[in-house]
């Protein structure tokens, strides 16, 4: 056998041997393309399934689908979770979720917003709104390139609620600024907006403005967007150091606390100066074992917000105008009563007092049907329990948390800039012929405001140092 015929005779073996493999190995790629795509289509398949459960105003879990571009007012219950889904221990403390992402979330939540686009009637909100006078609680603000920027009001020293400006403007705008800042790049358009934070905004302002609260009849409130308050950040005087933090605190009781081992009682403190309808709550309480009610007097009357969470019932009573304090007791799993509320905030809307989504219980102004309500629900501990589980669920795990309102501010800035007549400039001439920032920066303010700002008549000067 010659050296010749051997590499013939092996190099045959090689091809024929090499071709099989190749053909093998097309035959197992076609193979697993077809096994893939089946699995691709179980999967849509089973996606595309309705799930048969109806949904109550205690899940938690939402379908954009069914989300519309603009949102009415709807049944938390008419939603299913088809795609991204809230989840509370995840997203709660999460300010940074995108337009789609809020709207699946809260989709009620912008349903004050609507309306005041609606109250402006087609009009265009114009620089002349935003002139905020000295001493009277208001501040106007830029934001541009997703920047904030003071323009005025930055200084309260002199106005008529000294004492307390400091907490309620810096709040807020650390509120507007935590907004912003975790907003997605380039979907926070420039602007320039005021708001006062007086209870009784037209005291302070009255043209367009963003305000804490608004009467639901007065004519001459229509012109007030409804923000979220200071209390949101933090207050103080109501031992709220941190909303966060007592958040926690709230709910630690809440999700421990059997509603058997709650104290039988309303528990209720505050100022029965400030209007009667407090001081007929105190009236028709009096001596009653089933009441914990009293007055302040010279702040030594508070209970603590998680000893509010001991008692199975809450009252809630208006104040000068609204009352701030309604939020912190939404964050227990108490059944809240209160009155009929003339004065709206932005979460009042979602108060529900009968059928199947109720989430308090509604009594007269005058508070003479209380002790009727108190015993009717001491009665039926299963109503009374099922009732404060669904607001529980509805605003301390869902819309009073930050991401709730940080997606609300992120909506109304949006809102507002489409209907301003004008565009921000984040340049202005200074006094001395040169260019300089139109406002002080945020950053700025926050650690250096008692030497930025310098007064003047109509509160509008600034000093920056740059």
């Amino acid at each position: 056998m010659t050296f010749k015929y051997i590499i013939y005779k092996y190099r045959l073996k090689f091809i024929f041997t090499f071709l099989g493999l190749l053909l093998l190995g097309i035959a197992g790629i076609e193979l697993w393309n077809a096994q893939r795509s089946h699995s691709r289509v179980l999967t849509l398949k089973r996606r595309s399934t309705p799930s048969q459960k109806p949904l109550t105003s205690s899940d938690t879990s939402i379908s954009p689908d069914s989300t519309p571009s603009v949102i009415p007012y709807k049944s938390e219950s008419s939603f299913s979770a088809t795609k991204w889904e809230w989840k509370y221990e995840r997203d709660a403390d999460y300010r940074g979720l995108t337009k789609e992402q809020c709207q699946i979330a809260f989709p009620n939540n912008t349903y004050q917003i609507e309306d005041a686009v609606e109250r402006l009637g087609g009009r265009k909100i114009t620089e002349y709104d935003l002139g905020v006078a000295d001493g009277r609680l208001c501040v106007r603000v830029m934001i541009y390139n997703q920047e904030m920027f003071i323009q005025a009001g930055g200084l309260q020293d002199d106005s008529y609620m000294a004492w307390r400006w400091e907490e309620r403007i810096i709040g807020t705008l650390a509120l507007i600024y935590d907004a912003v800042a975790t907003a997605q790049p380039g979907t926070i358009p420039n602007s320039v907006f005021a708001w006062c934070s007086d209870d009784d905004t037209l005291r302070a302002h009255r043209r367009t403005v963003m305000g804490y609260n608004r009467h639901y009849a007065w004519e001459d409130q229509r012109d007030i967007w409804v923000i979220p308050d200071f209390g949101y950040w933090t207050w103080q005087k109501a031992m709220a150091e941190s909303y966060r933090d007592l958040r926690r605190r709230l709910h630690h009781i809440s999700d421990h606390m059997k509603w058997s081992d709650k104290i039988p009682q309303i528990l209720w403190r505050g100022d029965p100066h400030v209007n009667k309808i407090r001081r007929d709550l105190m009236a028709i309480t009096e001596d009653k074992e089933w009441a914990n009610v009293g007055p302040c007097q010279q702040d030594e009357c508070h209970v603590s917000m998680p000893n509010h969470c001991k008692f199975m019932f809450l009252a809630h009573t208006e104040g000068i105008t609204y009352s701030g304090r309604l939020k912190f007791l939404q964050n227990c799993k108490s059944l809240i009563i209160a009155h009929q509320l003339n004065w709206i905030e932005h979460h009042t809307h979602l108060l529900k007092p009968d059928g199947p989504e109720q989430n308090y219980v509604l009594v007269e102004r005058d508070w003479s049907d209380l002790e009727e309500k108190i015993s009717y629900y001491t009665d039926h501990p299963e109503e009374a329990e099922a009732i404060a589980e669904r607001s529980y669920n509805l605003f301390a795990k869902r819309y009073h948390t930050p991401a709730a309102i940080a997606c609300y501010f992120r909506s109304l800035l949006n809102t507002w800039a489409e209907h301003q007549d004008f565009e921000p400039q984040l340049y202005r001439n200074g006094t001395d012929g040169k260019m300089e920032l139109n406002g002080v920066p945020y950053e700025l303010y926050i650690v250096g405001r008692n030497f930025i700002f310098e007064g003047s008549e109509d509160g509008r000067s600034i000093k920056h140092r740059s």
